[in-house]
């Protein structure tokens, strides 16, 4: 991540925030899984303006980076989950974990996730919100992790904001 220098630089600065929330197709205001956050406002989740607007942003961009809400298993319809629209627009993924207790779990599940339909996973990101917790548990969650993804490069906090 440190020899993209642009994309690294971008992503430390607040107006690449500011324009990218802009051009978001879908936003509610309760903190929910989409499917229910979505059901509060009497929203309906489409694909097609989701996939639209990915194709619009790739023509016109080198690099489109496509955040969901929640994870990959989580419902964004009662009958579809984040996976599956990852999967419909053909991009691979760049998974974050917080790095605490149960980021080995959530991380190697994850990845078989995106492996059994056939995604592939270019990185993993362990993000650091917990600074109090015991540095030796987090450098041996990013151990074992590395040690049993298979190659998949994996990154911590410090290795991208420096």
């Amino acid at each position: 991540i440190r020899s993209h220098d642009k994309i690294a630089g971008d992503l430390r600065d607040a107006s690449f925030y500011q324009e990218a929330s802009s051009r978001m197709v879908y936003r509610f205001k309760e903190p929910a899984s989409p499917h229910y956050a979505s059901a509060l406002e009497g929203v309906v989740i489409e694909d097609a303006p989701i996939v639209a607007a990915f194709k619009e942003l790739s023509q016109d961009n080198d690099c489109v980076l496509v955040e969901g809400a929640g994870g990959l298993m989580v419902p964004y319809r009662e009958d579809t989950l984040l996976i599956d629209l990852v999967k419909k627009i053909e991009v691979p993924a760049i998974l974050v974990a917080e790095n605490k207790l149960g980021c080995i779990n959530h991380t190697l599940l994850s990845v078989e996730a995106l492996k059994s339909r056939g995604i592939q996973c270019l990185a993993l990101v362990l993000n650091d919100r917990h600074p109090e917790q015991d540095a030796s548990i987090k450098d041996e969650n990013k151990r074992i992790i590395q040690a049993l993804v298979g190659g998949i490069p994996l990154y911590t906090q410090a290795d991208i904001v420096e």
